[in-house]
């Protein structure tokens, strides 16, 4: 049934994809007004999905966010969104769709406003994910937001005093704001 589902994604992303070249990719289609068509393919795709997966959009959604995320691994931004538009289709309040999305629009190197908007969708839902609050924390960082960055990082450590990735956030943006202090602290604590 996993494979029926990934079949059909895949198909419908090539639909899809043609029937809007030359867009840009924008999470949730912001801005763009659908034809006929493409708005047909989506209540096309979103029965095939239902249908496979035995009457829920559960398992096509779960799939097409673990597809995003590997686009996002991969530094593949467009794609990955493609791929959370799918999810957002099926499961438009999904909050690790949000989360994805605001990934992949840091990676493209969207305006700060835009990856926080969909961070903010993510952590109203989400309000002890500590992976959550790091990369928030890690978009705040590499965007020179260091004093922000912290607030997350100290976020993330709140909910768990280990993530290795808060920890990492918290040395690079003390380095950066001059808190050598606070920086060998963290790096410390990575070494355990």
């Amino acid at each position: 049934m996993i494979r029926d589902i990934f079949k059909y994604l895949t198909v419908m992303a090539v639909v899809l994809q043609a029937s809007f070249a030359g867009a840009k990719e924008i999470p949730m289609w912001e801005g763009l007004t659908k034809s006929e068509q493409q708005q047909k393919a989506d209540t096309e795709l979103i029965e095939a999905a239902r249908k496979a997966g035995g009457g829920t959009l559960v398992k096509a959604t779960y799939r097409a966010i673990q597809l995003g995320w590997q686009f996002v691994a991969q530094g593949d931004p467009e794609t990955a969104i493609k791929r959370f538009n799918q999810a957002w289709l099926f499961e438009p309040d999904n909050a690790d769709i949000h989360w994805g999305f605001a990934v992949a629009t840091a990676l493209q190197g969207a305006p700060l406003s835009t990856v926080e908007r969909h961070f903010a969708q993510a952590e109203s839902v989400k309000k002890n994910d500590a992976a959550l609050f790091a990369d928030h924390g890690r978009v705040l960082q590499q965007r020179g937001e260091n004093q922000r960055a912290i607030v997350y990082f100290k976020k993330s450590l709140s909910i768990n005093p280990d993530h290795r990735d808060a920890h990492v956030g918290m040395m690079l943006a003390s380095a950066a704001l001059g808190d050598m202090k606070t920086a060998e602290e963290h790096r410390r604590l990575l070494g355990k």
